[in-house]
């Protein structure tokens, strides 16, 4: 489960890229903003994964006793 945390940085640096882009409209936040936003989909879909795997062998999610 310490994985999602990993997510929320590069979503929001995803974020400030595009939104440097916007003000500026230097086309590098652009490319910079669509490779993190790449980045973000894969790591969020491993994670994902691994959670959902982790919720169906019992081992988080679990309820307490």
């Amino acid at each position: 489960m310490s994985w999602w945390a990993f997510t929320f940085p590069l979503a929001a640096t995803t974020i400030a890229s595009a939104v440097a882009f916007q003000i500026t409209a230097e086309n590098t936040f652009k490319y910079l903003s669509w490779i993190f936003f790449a980045a973000a989909i894969v790591a969020n879909v491993i994670v994902a994964w691994h959670t959902i795997k982790g919720m169906r062998k019992g081992e988080i999610c679990v309820m307490d006793d």
